[in-house]
């Protein structure tokens, strides 16, 4: 099996056995139990040593309501991570979103179904719902960690 195929694979099984929260996405006490769900993932701990950058997960889009509490129809959640620890995980504007090199971005309707798993990862990636930018050889280097990201996001899932 290939390790693009067995990104997916665990992805989508993390994401259709995850637990749906009533936390609503995105906000800061999603972003602060995002926090605290990778600080208690061990398999994290053990797979993201060596992680030292700055990734955010683009949100544009947002419906009205929310656009007007953000003020903008975008919005980024940045993760500051650090040999295996979160540093920071906060909202984040389009201007401070922009200022980060490796983003994954697409609509609020597409977050949603992802996270409730009606939208596959993978089909998402390959059709450009989900645009991925960034230095793609040191994110394959962290692929296991980047799933437990993944894991940790459907862990909290969402109210919307």
């Amino acid at each position: 099996m290939s390790a693009f195929t067995r990104i997916y694979v665990t992805i989508w099984l993390i994401l259709f056995v995850s637990q749906t929260s009533k936390l609503l996405f995105p906000s800061k006490e999603w972003a602060q139990a995002f926090t605290q769900e990778l600080e208690h993932d061990q398999d994290f701990k053990k797979v993201a040593s060596g992680w030292a950058w700055r990734v955010v997960v683009r949100i544009t889009e947002l419906p009205d309501e929310l656009a007007k509490s953000f003020g903008s129809k975008s919005i980024g959640l940045m993760l500051d991570l650090l040999n295996s620890k979160c540093v920071e995980c906060k909202l984040v504007s389009e201007k401070e979103a922009a200022k980060i090199p490796y983003k994954l971005t697409a609509s609020y309707n597409v977050w949603l179904k992802v996270l409730k798993q009606e939208l596959e990862p993978y089909q998402a990636l390959v059709t450009g719902k989900i645009n991925l930018r960034g230095d793609l050889p040191r994110i394959t280097r962290f692929s296991d960690a980047a799933l437990m990201i993944v894991r940790a996001m459907a862990k909290v899932g969402c109210s919307n």
